[in-house]
């Protein structure tokens, strides 16, 4: 009995996606809020909550800077909430991540795909109100 290669390939993706969220899961990952823009012309905003990220410090000397690792399953979910087309468009549109106090600023987006579909994204976000100053 031969198998549909489609059904195949879609059954690949959908276990990398369940597998990417489990694996953020045991890696301790945390709810964080995405800031995005709203639809109405005030300058207002609304954080929608991201589960489970897992945040990398890879600060610099000189900039603090952070890795955040965060499930397809998660961002397929908020790209149909705030109806923007796509992942790259939704990140795209956002202000930056909340953490801590801090708003972090989308420098750089990619997602990693397997079985030709998005199983996990690795966005670079940066604090750009902190320069760390190197020891005297």
């Amino acid at each position: 009995m031969a198998s549909n290669p489609v059904s195949l390939q879609s059954a690949r993706s959908n276990a990398a996606v369940r597998m990417a969220d489990g694996l953020l899961r045991a890696m301790g990952g945390v709810p964080m809020f995405l800031r995005l823009p709203t639809p109405i012309a005030t300058p207002i905003y609304q954080d929608v909550t991201l589960d489970p990220v897992v945040v990398r410090d890879i600060s610099t000397a000189k900039q603090q800077k952070f890795e955040l690792l965060i499930s397809a399953s998660v961002v397929i979910k908020q790209v149909e909430l705030q109806s923007a087309g796509s992942a790259d468009a939704l990140f795209a549109s956002a202000l930056g991540f909340l953490h801590g106090d801090d708003l972090l600023q989308i420098e750089s987006v990619v997602g990693d795909e397997f079985a030709g579909a998005a199983y996990l994204y690795r966005i670079i976000a940066v604090n750009s109100q902190t320069e760390l100053q190197s020891p005297a």
